[in-house]
């Protein structure tokens, strides 16, 4: 079995039966709304298995990766800000990830899993690159189905680190110039809904960019023609490597 299967297999629905007591102990406190955050503590409780769960140690864990679709101006903002972004977080501590873990106590993780420049040289970067981008999807698939599965066995391999910590939190983010433009067409393709529906501004684009965008997403599709029953088969056409990272940190935390 490969790494994903082996992933795959060993996940395993949680026991509600203490989130369920705790549940009934909340509602019987009627003057006590906690609101979503009732809800998150409950999923927190099924999960761990505990009635009362220590606070979690965490991980905050961006995957980085740039996108060839980029070439098709769909993002206000030029390819080489993902580069400028990753250093941002591991340089110069400015971005709001940084904040964000500072204030949850979050160890932060930066990976490279496809940035299209030389990052040898970033101190604290984890190098899992499998390619200097995705090709542009507008002309074929973005990556080879080889590369989808490496990309999601990254991310189990990541939140495995993780795990092996002690982490019992794992927050996934990303950084990619242009990734939702790929994450609309993902969107579009599993759920059968047009471009217009699931295309959204992003980088707060203009609406002329944003048509354009719309319309780079449609002809991404029309190329491809992902199949919404095969995750990696839409991954590997409309995808991105940080995105299928992503994907694998959730499968793992989960195993």
């Amino acid at each position: 079995m490969t790494l994903l299967e082996k992933t795959i297999a060993a996940i395993e629905v949680p026991d509600s039966t203490l989130s369920d007591a705790a549940e009934k102990s909340l509602s019987a406190h009627q003057d006590m709304d906690f609101g979503r955050l009732g809800d998150a503590l409950l999923r927190y409780i099924r999960m761990t298995g505990e009635r009362h769960p220590r606070p979690p140690q965490t991980s905050v864990v961006i995957s980085c990766a740039d996108h060839g679709v980029a070439a098709e101006s769909v993002s206000a903002y030029p390819p080489e800000t993902t580069l400028n972004m990753m250093c941002n977080y591991l340089i110069a501590h400015g971005g709001a990830a940084n904040a964000v873990a500072n204030y949850a106590h979050a160890r932060l993780i930066v990976a490279d899993l496809g940035v299209d420049a030389d990052t040898a040289h970033i101190e604290g970067l984890l190098h899992r690159s499998i390619a200097r981008g995705t090709a542009n999807m507008t002309k074929g698939p973005a990556m080879t189905r080889a590369q989808a599965v490496q990309a999601v066995e990254t991310g189990i391999e990541l939140a495995g680190l993780c795990a092996d910590r002690g982490d019992r939190c794992i927050l996934p983010g990303e950084m990619g110039i242009s990734n939702t433009t790929s994450s609309a067409a993902i969107v579009a393709a599993i759920l059968g809904l047009a471009p217009e529906e699931v295309t959204g501004r992003g980088a707060n684009i203009s609406d002329a960019r944003l048509a354009h965008k719309i319309e780079i997403v449609r002809r991404a599709l029309a190329v491809n023609r992902p199949d919404a029953a095969d995750g990696l088969d839409v991954l590997a056409k409309v995808g991105g490597f940080e995105l299928g990272c992503i994907a694998g940190i959730i499968l793992g935390a989960a195993a």
